[in-house]
């Protein structure tokens, strides 16, 4: 691709070439990152003839992977449109994200404007002097009547930096090809000064590269990142890409992740991948982001494809998209060797623990909380009357498992469900809805579907978890720092989360719905003063509880609407420590058949 100069250059010429090549003529970028301290940058859209008289530019409402309407627009500055004559045509914004080109006579036009890039932690463009990262769908301008023609991209960055992306090369170090505007809005760009290390898995081509100084070992990190990826082949029988980048940004706060088609971009704060939780915890975001390379790139729920990004993408299938690549996540750990079933147990625990406290699982749907992503409640409404796509996702997919396997006698399992989308939607051709979804469960053994969509998709009923891990052999325990017990030991409680950020450690976060403090009044953003004379903050508060009883009758004072209150409270009765899973000691051949589908291996240590 040669450099982009003014169309009276002989820019054109080079254009037509391109257009000869891709069949239709491409749409031309030029990012200029020629004021990275201040977070700017100078972008050229080159749009080969039209027939039209006005041509409409859009800029993205909402980035894949984040289901939220985001004020992208805000970004542009400065947009002006010259022809190849050099006659400067009108453009007029006609709504916050739209404008229109006018008066074209069928000439090529050459589009400028500066963007401002400073948002890293939504993962959509950041420029600083060490890097950008450039989330293409909101960083370009695209012209929805162009959609479809090739997009080729050229960025000048400063010396020394490096241009990766899973597009295609162009001939220059820091260029890039994509079929049309959607391969390239799903195709993040990261540019800087990185540490990188490649591997391959099979024929496919792996790079990991690091932006940020931070105590992540990357070539640790790679050999374990290859392991998963060789695990999620076998998986799911084949990579749906040719090769894949994994960015990883180690930064001081934002964290999080986003899933593209042949890459992803990972941030964690720069220290946290140290200690071997932290450590496992990186990997398991690596490997879920991975897992969307098949769930939601390859196949996706009808509501999302294809892509409207200007408008709410709605579907009721997030709880799978999302909740079922969690589920997945850390069991790809397990089937590669990193995590024994002991471990994943462990950390599979603090989440069965979360989803069986949350009140919200009795009042809302994961079809429902699939389709209301867009406008998710917070905060303490989603504790008590909400559930999160992720988690109430990751166990009603764990249970349909179980069930599947059970059902069909273990002949199979979600895994099946998987490769059945896989093979029947992909994603070029159409989506599929809840009722497929549903069909190929039933095709594949699942008994009562229509029962068990009705009950636990569509309906608020939380999935027996429980019960269906004990029927393959796992036991649930309550463990403290001292002992364990099977719902034996019970402490007192209130039924509040103080906040920890603040200051004064009086802060009510969230209270839980039919718990002592909920039926004495507290809400969130009352602050606690003492209970029975005794004061309270979040550093002694469990200390404090302990030296009541269960059922004691005890008096609160606290401040709500910055009045003084107090009110009698009798404590709840709540199983002493953390609800731990492990294997029992003693297996039946059936429960180790059911465990090696699950795990994709028998378990072989002893657990105790």
């Amino acid at each position: 691709m040669a450099p982009l100069v003014k169309f009276r250059g002989w820019w054109w010429l080079m254009a037509l070439v391109s257009a000869v090549a891709w069949a239709r003529p491409a749409v031309r970028y030029h990012i200029d990152i020629d004021e990275p301290a201040h977070h700017e940058a100078q972008i050229t859209m080159l749009v080969p003839p039209i027939s039209e008289q006005v041509l409409e530019l859009r800029m993205a409402s909402w980035r894949t992977g984040r289901y939220l309407m985001l004020p992208l627009a805000n970004g542009v500055m400065h947009l002006v449109a010259e022809t190849s004559s050099g006659r400067r045509v009108p453009v007029r914004r006609v709504e916050k994200d739209r404008w229109q080109v006018e008066d074209l006579r069928g000439e090529p036009v050459e589009i400028r404007y500066r963007l401002y890039a400073n948002s890293l932690g939504t993962r959509t463009r950041h420029i600083d002097a060490t890097h950008a990262f450039l989330d293409l769908s909101t960083t370009l301008l695209y012209a929805p009547a162009l959609r479809q023609h090739p997009v080729d991209i050229e960025l000048t960055v400063p010396k020394g930096w490096r241009s990766v992306s899973g597009l295609a090369a162009g001939s220059g170090a820091h260029e890039f090809r994509a079929e049309n505007w959607d391969e390239a809005a799903d195709s993040p760009i990261e540019t800087g000064l990185h540490q990188s290390v490649k591997f391959k898995v099979g024929r496919q081509s792996f790079e990991l590269i690091v932006w940020g100084v931070s105590n992540l070992d990357i070539n640790a990190a790679a050999r374990d990142l290859a392991k998963i990826a060789a695990a999620q082949r076998t998986y799911w029988g084949e990579f749906p890409f040719d090769r894949f980048i994994f960015m990883v940004h180690a930064t001081d706060g934002a964290r999080g992740a986003t899933e593209h088609p042949n890459s992803t971009v990972i941030q964690r704060p720069r220290w946290r991948f140290g200690t071997q939780e932290d450590y496992f915890d990186f990997l398991a975001t690596a490997s879920h982001e991975l897992v969307h390379a098949w769930n939601v790139k390859a196949y996706r729920p009808q509501g999302l494809v294809p892509y409207r990004f200007n408008d709410e993408n709605y579907t009721d299938l997030l709880w799978f998209v999302e909740g079922g690549t969690s589920y997945l996540d850390e069991l790809m750990l397990v089937r590669a060797g990193i995590l024994t079933p002991k471990q994943y147990l462990k950390r599979l625990s603090e989440r069965v623990e979360k989803h069986l406290k949350r009140p919200g699982v009795r009042h809302m749907s994961p079809a429902e909380s699939s389709f209301i992503e867009w406008i998710a409640p917070k905060g303490e409404q989603a504790w008590n009357r909400a559930v999160n796509i992720y988690r109430q996702g990751e166990m009603l997919s764990l249970w349909l498992d179980l069930q599947l396997q059970q059902d069909s006698q273990g002949k199979h399992s979600i895994r099946d469900v998987h490769r059945k989308l896989y093979q029947a939607f992909p994603v070029q051709n159409r989506g599929y809805t809840s009722e497929d979804l549903k069909e190929i469960f039933a095709e594949l053994g699942l008994k009562n579907a229509d029962e068990i969509w009705e009950k636990y998709v569509e309906g608020a009923h939380p999935p027996p978890v429980i019960d269906a891990l004990k029927r393959i052999g796992v036991r649930t325990r309550y463990q403290d720092k001292t002992k364990w017990a099977i719902h034996q030991s019970v402490v007192a409680e209130l039924g509040l989360e103080l906040d920890p950020s603040d200051p004064s450690g009086t802060l009510v976060k969230t209270v839980t719905d039919g718990t002592p403090a909920w039926q004495a009044g507290l809400t969130a953003g009352d602050r606690i003063v003492a209970l029975d004379g005794i004061r309270i903050h979040k550093d002694n508060l469990a200390k404090v509880l302990r030296t009541f009883k269960p059922k004691q009758l005890v008096e609160l004072a606290f401040f709500h609407n910055d009045r003084l209150q107090t009110a009698s409270i009798r404590l709840q009765e709540v199983p002493s420590g953390r609800l731990t899973l492990e294997l029992a000691e003693s297996l039946s051949a059936e429960e180790l058949k059911h465990l090696a589908l699950w795990l994709g291996q028998a378990p072989k240590e002893p657990q105790q």
